[in-house]
């Protein structure tokens, strides 16, 4: 029978009874006499384990399973439990403590005796003994600074690699105790060293930058960039492009690829909104210009002139059209024009029909839109270039400041009652119009009557029809310099 210690084999839970074998209680004096081990290891009270409150039970904070479980108390006898003084009281806990230490040191002897071990398994204090007395080990925090003798750690009592930084005390390792040579690149960090690190009047030689800077050229085989401004007091050479980065896309600037240098001064202002950059008087010196320019880009030049940028559309086939008195575009497509804006136009375009028997009818020249809203056209001339017919035919007169709108048709031609005949009618129509909504201005023509059951006309390929903007509407256009 053990007196002093209970071992659970297979354990599992996290409560386990101060019993012995027998059954008998183990007694303690001080809870931290009894030392318990799991799976060998001891574990700290307070930490992994705690008594219940009666003091009759080991109660771990976390359950075990499977484990053994070695319960111990080895009673402190190395002083006394009870010291006794003169005159002074006795009391029945004093005295079964005393008497308790003396009898727990002798039940943890003989416990150790009927073992057959000289020493028993435990904490002896700084050292652990276990594996029935074979393996002795040291506490960890044991081995105090006052037990090294002077001078008794040396080099080879030292492992590889055991000073490391944490045993170095900041700022202890100083300029003496570095050897020369001895802070290589190897030993510097990457990117530890900033500008702060070098001193003001270090004068580093360009040539240990790369590429070269300071008073020397700045050389480089690769490309050159900034996300900030680019500047110099003397020459940027570059044998590919400058590109210039922006928000949305980048502008180069390439050299010619022919022989010769090209030098261009730029102006020595912005200039104004509007103006363009032009040779000035000595060939490479930039220098502003004007030309100012309406709201459908076209440019007034030298003293006012209007330089006319115009839509301009060409029949490169015929148009063929129905046999219909509804009116037909002359095209078959119209310009769309700005709204509030007055435009002049121009137009020579061929209507003809085959040679064939026809009805008298009368070809009438308008305009129209898809809205009925675009127009307020006025100042519309026509004139006949050619009429060519079978039989006698009647051109109109020039019919001047007349109003062509989608419901205002004009008289052109009365073809005479001939049987049979062909007719080619060339007309050139000139004039202006103000248009009140932004629209498609369409060229058309109808007919007063249908020639005949198979009579169609074509426009003939040829035939053009140009516009351009004058300006705004609602007053005089004026453009150029006017005096009353």
């Amino acid at each position: 029978m053990a007196y002093a210690s209970v071992t659970y084999t297979s354990a599992s839970g996290t409560t386990f009874a101060l019993t012995n074998s027998e059954g008998i209680a183990i007694g303690y004096i001080r809870q931290q006499d009894v030392k318990v081990y799991v799976n060998d290891v001891l574990k700290t009270l307070g930490v992994d384990y705690n008594f219940n409150s009666a003091g009759t039970a080991v109660v771990f904070n976390v359950a075990l399973s499977g484990a053994t479980v070695l319960i111990q108390r080895i009673t402190e006898i190395a002083e006394p439990t009870v010291v006794y003084t003169a005159g002074s009281t006795l009391t029945a806990t004093d005295l079964n403590n005393a008497d308790n230490q003396i009898r727990f040191g002798l039940q943890e002897f003989r416990d150790s005796v009927n073992a057959g071990q000289g020493v028993t398994d435990g904490d002896k204090g700084d050292i652990i003994v276990g594996n029935s007395g074979s393996t002795w080990s040291i506490d960890a925090a044991a081995v105090v600074e006052g037990k090294i003798d002077s001078g008794a750690v040396t080099e080879s009592k030292t492992g590889s690699n055991a000073v490391t930084e944490s045993k170095i005390a900041s700022g202890s390792v100083t300029e003496t105790k570095l050897a020369d040579n001895s802070v290589t690149s190897a030993k510097i960090v990457a990117g530890t060293i900033v500008n702060s690190d070098i001193n003001a009047s270090a004068a580093i030689d360009g040539t240990k930058i790369s590429p070269n800077f300071g008073s020397q050229n700045i050389q480089t085989t690769g490309n050159v960039q900034a996300t900030g401004n680019v500047q110099a007091t003397g020459n940027v050479q570059a044998s590919g492009s400058v590109v210039l980065v922006g928000a949305g896309g980048n502008t180069s600037l390439t050299a010619s690829s022919t022989a010769g240098n090209n030098t261009l001064i730029l102006p020595n202002s912005n200039g104004t909104a509007n103006q363009f950059i032009k040779n000035s008087g000595t060939a490479g010196t930039l220098g502003w210009s004007s030309l100012t320019e309406n709201s459908n880009n076209n440019l007034f030049g030298k003293n006012g002139g209007l330089i006319p940028a115009s839509y301009y559309y060409r029949l490169e086939s015929d148009v063929n059209h129905s046999n219909s008195i509804a009116a037909q575009n002359i095209f078959g497509v119209g310009p769309v024009l700005a709204s509030s804006t007055v435009y002049e136009f121009e137009s020579v375009f061929t209507l003809r029909r085959a040679s064939a028997a026809y009805a008298t009818h009368t070809i009438l020249i308008g305009f129209g839109d898809g809205t009925g809203t675009l127009i307020t056209t006025n100042n519309i001339a026509y004139y006949s270039i050619g009429n060519f017919s079978a039989s006698a035919s009647t051109v109109a007169a020039p019919d001047v400041n007349t109003v062509f709108e989608t419901t205002n048709f004009n008289s052109v031609t009365a073809a005479s009652g001939a049987a049979t005949g062909a007719l080619v009618l060339i007309l050139l129509v000139k004039g202006t119009v103000s248009v009140n909504a932004g629209g498609t201005f369409i060229p058309q023509f109808k007919l007063s009557a249908l020639p005949g059951s198979t009579q169609t006309y074509q426009t003939a390929a040829g035939s053009y029809f140009r516009i351009w903007e004058l300006g705004a509407s609602g007053s005089n256009t004026s453009i150029g310099t006017w005096q009353a």
